[in-house]
């Protein structure tokens, strides 16, 4: 018979008392006592009782999945029933198959990211949450009652080490053309099997420029096919024919009533379109730094390059000056950068063929 582990000796208002955990199916067993001897001779006649009955009690490393199943049964005052099951599913569903044969000490650093990373591709946010959060009080239980070298566990579920997006990252850096076109291509193949609203939602935005936010918000009588423009809150959008056209080609394919882009009538959320553009960001081999305001950016350069003033962008874009040219300073900088690069390169090689 397994035994896996015995917490320490904890107290109460009256009495003395530890946890112990028998048994394939993990059955939980309390001792008290008025005091700590008491307790463990307790604990030591059991042994000696299940030792007659079944055989020999051979120790388990505790695993996670047998972790779990113990602090949810010893936080039944903390959780009713249903979050109970809940988390029952959860651990079955999304921890079994990885932890269910890891000792809690020796989940690495290298286990956790992979595991968070997995979960943010294939899962909802919510659920990443949940599950994170079950595993991050487990350790920390399972930790105050004696097993050592327990290691921590991010309970908010975001990307650790190198996965995780740095400031710099998150302001958004423009597109570069042939970004912007990998971009619409993977957005836009219709034959992929989880071919979304989402999907749909990130490739009009890269075509016209439009944000994730305000693309969400539209309804199909904010469109104006007429003048090639939706409204969009106080303000007239215009976008382009050939945007329009695929617009209006969407939406004869996935008619409805209420929101253009929706997830069963629901407005699209913008963790859910994030996590569709991380996935396309990585099918289509492109930077994890790209986000929104990347994609906008490259649209307000191109305006400008087109020839419209920054009162116009400013107008078009719902933004005020400051915004819009900082948006095209940040978009020249990197062009400079770039161009020295190159030509940095060019110099070096000629030097080396010298």
């Amino acid at each position: 018979m397994k035994e896996f582990f015995c917490t320490n000796i904890m107290k109460d208002d009256k009495y003395f008392y530890l946890d112990a955990y028998y048994g394939d199916a993990g059955k939980r067993m309390r001792f008290y006592g008025r005091t700590e001897d008491e307790v463990y001779d307790k604990i030591a006649a059991r042994r000696e009782h299940l030792r007659r009955q079944y055989g020999e009690l051979i120790p388990s490393p505790p695993y996670l999945s047998d972790c779990i199943r113990f602090y949810l049964d010893c936080s039944k005052a903390r959780y009713g029933r249903q979050s109970r099951e809940r988390y029952e599913k959860l651990c079955r569903v999304y921890i079994l198959n990885t932890f269910i044969d890891k000792d809690v000490r020796q989940i690495t650093a290298e286990d956790r990211a992979a595991f968070c990373e997995r979960l943010l591709d294939d899962c909802y946010a919510t659920t990443v949450k949940s599950v994170n959060v079950l595993i991050s009080r487990t350790l920390e239980f399972i930790r105050l009652c004696g097993i050592e070298d327990v290691p921590a566990w991010d309970e908010d579920g975001s990307r650790t080490g190198a996965s995780a997006k740095s400031g710099s990252e998150k302001s958004g850096r423009a597109l570069s053309k042939e970004e912007h076109d990998a971009l619409i291509a993977a957005a836009d193949n219709r034959d992929v099997r989880n071919y979304s609203a989402a999907r749909a939602l990130i490739c009009f935005c890269t075509l016209s420029g439009l944000k994730f936010s305000e693309a969400s918000e539209m309804r199909s009588e904010d469109i104006d096919a007429e003048r090639s423009a939706v409204r969009i809150k106080d303000r007239s959008f215009p976008i382009s024919k050939e945007c329009m056209e695929w617009l209006q080609r969407y939406m004869k394919e996935y008619p409805g009533d209420g929101y253009v882009f929706n997830a069963g009538g629901a407005k699209l959320t913008g963790t859910n379109v994030n996590r569709v553009l991380d996935r396309l960001l990585k099918s289509a081999g492109l930077p994890k730094s790209i986000n929104g305001r990347s994609i906008q950016r490259y649209s307000i350069a191109a305006d400008y390059s087109a020839g419209m003033s920054a009162d116009q962008l400013a107008e078009k874009y719902g933004k005020n000056k400051q915004a819009i040219y900082s948006s095209l300073v940040k978009e020249w900088q990197q062009k400079e950068q770039k161009e020295q690069k190159e030509t940095g390169d060019g110099e070096r090689q000629k030097r080396s063929q010298a």
